[in-house]
């Protein structure tokens, strides 16, 4: 007496790069086409997946921030040089692994001293100062990121000297 085939339907199947699927007691992580035939008093049925692995995507972006400022990641806020990652679903429902490299930029903070004669005048930045003072100007550095100059302007010391001088008659 011979068995009668009770099904034989393909079932699709999809799993995503790195997981595995479980079928007539195999282990499966590689796409493809797999039958297994399960037998029950007179009938036998015949099951068939056909098994797709979707891949992962992947993703690196670059970025730069000044220092003080703030970088937002994954729902992180980051303020350091770093790498940092992030795990999202793609368009197939599998993992989007995407890598932030961070720089974080130095800002400068210089000081400069100047000495002028009292009438003369000193061009610091878009001024041209006459006064003696602490003065600051803020410039943008290679980066973009800002730096702050300060200068200590003083006026030179100015000592009255009296000269006598004597001349003869007639000089």
């Amino acid at each position: 007496r011979a068995a009668l085939l009770a099904s034989t339907d393909t079932l699709l199947v999809k799993i995503c790069d790195g997981d595995f699927y479980v079928f007539g007691g195999d282990t499966l992580t590689v796409g493809g086409i797999y039958t297994d035939t399960i037998f029950d008093s007179d009938t036998f049925t015949l099951e068939t997946i056909d098994l797709s692995v979707l891949p992962l995507s992947f993703q690196t972006i670059g970025a730069r921030i000044c220092e003080g400022s703030e970088y937002i990641f994954g729902g992180d806020t980051l303020t350091e040089s770093g790498t940092y990652t992030d795990t999202l679903s793609n368009e197939s429902g599998c993992d989007s692994i995407l890598t932030l490299k961070l720089a974080v930029q130095a800002y400068f903070d210089d000081t400069l001293q100047a000495v002028i004669c009292p009438g003369d005048s000193y061009v610091f930045g878009h001024d041209t100062l006459e006064d003696a003072g602490i003065y600051t100007d803020s410039l943008t550095a290679v980066g973009g990121c800002d730096s702050i100059v300060t200068l200590i302007l003083e006026f030179a010391q100015v000592d009255d000297v009296q000269i006598e001088a004597s001349i003869c008659a007639n000089e």
